[in-house]
């Protein structure tokens, strides 16, 4: 019988604090340097806590065995005030608004502590580092506001959850997985599953008469079965070098694509161990804006495609860790994009922890997509590259016509949901001008046909401007997909579409909607 405890407050790593006892590993050096470099100071413990998906996970395991696993686990709430104690937690509780706020100000994130000796880390959430280069910002899109409760105290964190492969219920595959699950694209529209149930659902159909349990990987074929299985269209992308490898154009642009639209990837791939080869799957969560690119006259530039940094949730480190995307050979001489892990993006670089990971090689990704988002990543990037060349022309040849220097386009392709194109996108571009920001929103509405909840969008650029934005219907196939609209940002390349035939310029680029 589980009895009642006392909330715990003390110093992070104090005797009382869990991480103090924990044995040495990667995630515990991780996560113990990621708390160090957010200036963490004081911890609150809920010694009593019923995690979903830990329970879940006892009921088809550890329940079982004969070593008497308890059901409870601990949530550890970390804060980066000494003013996180006692006192201003009895506050909080009365309704105090002060001492709300300072706890909500303060806090950091939480992690569940399972009684797992080797796999600890349940359910993890921690707060993303300030963005140290607003020049190049990190793209977090699929992060989601995370709201814990303990007894009538409400705090918040932004991030995505992570959590320590157990090799009981759950393997690096499926862990993963279950961390795209929680993406901000799913909010309002399914239910988070554990992993006990993203285990089971891919031995469904796809088990070969495998055992479910210890659950020591899953195939492809499993893992896009459990995605299937949970009411979303998985979307595949396969390297094309040798080994199924990338090109790290390739693999940059797909992975930038897909988190710009707040889908998570699931990558799978090798690590480069010369002895074995090891399969490893790890979880995108973000990545950091490419420098500005300088175009070349008369060309074409996939501006994601040359992105350099992404953030990853690996079951063997922790959440949110940075990689530097490379191009290189493994120890067979096979090239492709590699994986590198570097020191996080940490205010203080003293604290930055000393692990030591094999390069990682790429050779799928795998989203977990809306059912109704048909057209997959790879064919839209084709087709944004298409129009950025033939758009590229026209306007190159309207520069040549009036005597002005050639120019070159940027472009990306991405997902998005048509509210936030209107909430979020359209205020980015025209917030500085109110009424034109009111009279484009009125134009879609009013004189492009209706559209669908997600749209394919290609954008197109100067290496100083924004030019247009062209809207893609995603809820038909790659062959027959239409085009809604094209918002022009400047009136030059209206003037230069203008002298594309009327019904052309309708058939391949949609209603025409001026934004200037």
């Amino acid at each position: 019988m589980n009895s009642a405890k006392k909330l715990i407050f003390c110093d992070v790593f104090g005797e009382e604090s869990p991480l103090s006892t924990l044995h040495e590993s990667n995630q515990k050096l991780y996560i113990t340097s990621y708390l160090q470099s957010l200036n963490v100071k004081k911890v609150i413990i809920e010694p009593n806590y019923f995690d979903r998906d830990y329970l879940s996970e006892f009921s088809a395991f550890y329940s079982l065995s004969s070593r008497g696993y308890p059901n409870t686990c601990q949530r550890v709430h970390f804060f980066d005030s000494e003013e996180a104690d006692s006192e201003l937690f009895i506050k909080a509780l009365s309704e105090d608004d002060e001492a709300q706020k300072k706890l909500q100000d303060s806090y950091l994130g939480f992690t569940v502590m399972r009684p797992l000796p080797l796999s600890p880390f349940g359910r993890t959430v921690l707060k993303w580092f300030d963005d140290p280069d607003p020049s190049k910002p990190r793209i977090t899109k699929p992060s989601r506001t995370y709201q814990c409760n303990i007894g009538g105290v409400q705090l918040d964190v932004l991030g995505l959850a992570w959590q320590q492969q157990d090799s009981g219920v759950a393997a690096c595959a499926t862990v993963s997985v279950w961390s795209m699950l929680h993406s901000s694209a799913f909010d309002d529209m399914h239910a988070v599953p554990t992993t006990t149930e993203i285990t089971e659902s891919a031995h469904k159909t796809a088990s070969m008469g495998g055992l479910v349990y210890p659950s020591n990987y899953l195939t492809t074929a499993q893992l896009l079965e459990a995605i299937k299985e949970h009411g979303f269209a998985p979307v595949v992308s396969s390297g094309e070098f040798t080994r199924g490898y990338f090109s790290k154009q390739r693999f940059s642009a797909i992975c930038s694509a897909l988190l710009r639209s707040g889908y998570p990837v699931v990558i799978m791939g090798i690590h480069n161990d010369p002895n074995a080869s090891i399969g490893h799957a790890v979880c995108g969560v973000g990545f950091r804006d490419p420098e500005q690119i300088d175009t070349i006259a008369n060309s074409v530039s996939p501006f994601d495609a040359s992105t350099d940094i992404i953030y990853i949730h690996d079951d063997n480190i922790g959440p949110n860790v940075r990689f530097k995307i490379d191009e290189k050979a493994d120890h067979a001489g096979n090239n492709g994009a590699v994986l590198i892990h570097q020191a996080p993006d940490y205010v203080d670089q003293t604290n930055k922890p000393s692990i030591n990971y094999p390069e990682f090689f790429p050779h799928t990704i795998v989203a977990a997509v809306h059912k109704d988002l048909r057209i997959t990543p790879d064919n839209l990037y084709i087709k944004g590259r298409t129009l950025a060349e033939q758009i590229c022309a026209v306007l190159n040849t309207a520069l040549r016509n009036n005597s002005l220097e050639e120019t070159g386009l940027l472009f990306t392709a991405r997902f998005i949901k048509v509210s936030d194109y209107f909430n979020d996108e359209l205020p980015i571009e025209l917030g500085n001008n109110s009424k034109i920001l009111a009279r484009t929103r009125k134009a879609l509405l009013e004189e492009v046909r209706p559209m669908c909840l997600h749209l394919g969008v290609i954008r197109m650029a100067t290496p100083n401007e924004v030019l247009l934005d062209i809207l893609y219907d995603t809820t038909d196939t790659d062959r027959n997909n239409s085009v809604y609209a094209h918002i022009l940002y400047d009136q030059n390349i209206d003037t230069c579409l203008d002298a594309i035939k009327p019904e052309i310029r309708l058939s391949v680029l949609g209603t025409t909607v001026k934004a200037f």
